[in-house]
């Protein structure tokens, strides 16, 4: 910089590149609810910048953000012109700011934007009072309700909002409950958020109804359907199959998040389509038979499961963890929610049995674990069925280290028979962080090691400290 003879100042940016430099920065923070994009700081650096952003209103989001019924009616006598955004404070409930920042729902003619946490039960009913009427300008709706008091929260009825959201982009609702697809969400044509998370309550919003809610929203990017636990579903009706029915197409939906039982899940992408997804984040609660017939019709639909695939499966105290990522873009992460060794193994290889074909597209396995205490009496052989799926798998990265004794082992012990249908075309065996058991190690793989050479099928071994 000192070889330059001279300076430029920020004023050589056209009115156009501050614009897109201003809109690029709102975009980065528009997802992150613990950040304000903060316009009304900017509109104080000089008259220039304040043109530009007062040019531009909607393109550049303007709400100025209101923490108490206060701040709400200072912003609309400083703001006449602009939307304004209810915002309690995020970091720990605080009944006086929840209680004061309720109250100033009603300018309801003048917010686009309502985000309310740690609200209590008897909060969330003053909040649903006032929110019995039409909010003309509501863009977004971010409503989480406190857990230990999510149980005596009111439910959402077609009365919500009026019933009528035509601006309304976002819905993002936790801890309460949803029996039915409320009337406002069908209203809304330009919907492209929708979470409902912490579901809890027998009565919940059934699959048939999501799906129903969810084709009329041709424009929905984004859907997470989650549960509290298990004991969140009725025990379902005796059923081995879905009977044939069209499925509706989300043709822009790109991330679907679920956390349930797999009948709920099953039932749900019998009735849906989701042509250019590329996200997909799937947790299951355990259950005796883990039965998913429609979920590998499923991934089979996916294109970019069909690519070359790498995985990690991280083995935790109560889940078994595994994300599949394709080379060409993606992720799928699966979450099996249970609680020790024998049955997470159970679990896992039910879901390997019914979903082959994914498995067979994976060439590159990182595998570890947070729970050794729990698996160390295992012993060897239930690593080698855990594994036996991967039968195209190319490459073996273990990060732990009993754990990869346990597998060398297993190794080791094959008969010369099964050396070869043991991961057929695995090449490199690479063991992380094994300082100090190099000794013990090298001679459990070494029988493995010299069958494979034998059978012209070599498979190196690396050991990276």
């Amino acid at each position: 910089m000192t070889r330059h003879r001279g300076h430029s100042t920020i004023d050589v940016l056209s009115d156009d590149d501050l614009l897109y430099i201003f809109d690029f920065y709102r975009q980065e923070l528009k997802d992150d609810y613990h950040k304000t994009w903060p316009w009304h700081m900017l509109v104080h650096v000089c008259q220039r910048w304040r043109n530009i952003i007062f040019a531009w209103p909607q393109h550049l989001d303007l709400r100025p953000p209101c923490e108490s019924r206060t701040a709400a009616a200072r912003a609309l006598d400083v703001w006449p012109t602009l939307p304004i955004r209810i915002h309690s404070l995020p970091d720990i409930p605080r009944s006086d700011n929840r209680d004061d920042i309720i109250d100033a729902l009603e300018y309801r003619d003048r917010i686009a934007e309502i985000h309310l946490s740690f609200l209590t039960g008897s909060q969330l009913e003053r909040c649903a009072a006032w929110l019995q009427e039409p909010f003309p300008l509501l863009r977004s709706l971010f409503l989480r309700c406190y857990s230990p008091y999510s149980g005596d929260a009111p439910v959402i009825t077609d009365a919500f909002l009026g019933g009528s959201t035509p601006h309304l982009q976002r819905v993002d609702l936790s801890g309460i409950p949803v029996p039915t697809i409320p009337k406002f969400l069908t209203s809304a044509p330009d919907l492209v958020f929708l979470s409902l998370e912490s579901i809890t309550g027998t009565r919940h919003i059934s699959p048939g109804q999501v799906a129903t809610c969810v084709s009329m929203l041709k424009k929905l990017e984004y859907l997470s359907i989650c549960f509290e636990s298990r004991g969140s579903f009725p025990e379902p009706e005796p059923s081995n199959q879905f009977s044939p029915r069209t499925r509706a197409v989300l043709p822009k939906l790109a991330k679907f998040f679920f956390r349930g039982v797999s009948e709920y899940f099953e039932d749900l992408i019998s009735r849906v389509d989701a042509p250019l997804l590329h996200r997909l984040y799937l947790g299951f609660f355990d259950k005796p038979i883990f039965s998913v017939p429609q979920l590998s019709q499923f991934f089979h639909r996916i294109e970019w499961l069909r690519s070359p695939l790498e995985a990690v499966v991280i083995i935790f105290k109560d889940y078994i963890d595994v994300s599949i990522l394709p080379s060409v873009g993606g992720i799928l992460r699966l979450d099996f929610l249970c609680t020790g060794p024998d049955r997470q193994m159970s679990l896992f290889a039910q879901f390997c049995a019914q979903c082959l074909p994914l498995l067979s597209h994976i060439s590159k396995l990182y595998l570890t674990r947070f729970n050794p205490a729990q698996t160390d009496q295992q012993g060897s052989s239930p690593w080698l069925r855990f594994l036996r799926p991967f039968n195209s798998l190319q490459i073996l990265d273990i990060w732990e280290v009993q754990l990869g004794v346990q597998i060398a082992g297993a190794l080791g012990e094959l008969t010369a028979d099964r050396v070869a249908e043991v991961f057929p075309m695995l090449h490199t065996l690479m063991l992380r962080w094994f300082d100090g058991v190099e000794s013990l190690v090298v001679p459990l793989l070494k029988p493995f090691v010299y069958a494979r050479q034998l059978l012209d099928r070599p498979v190196e071994v690396q050991i990276i400290r």
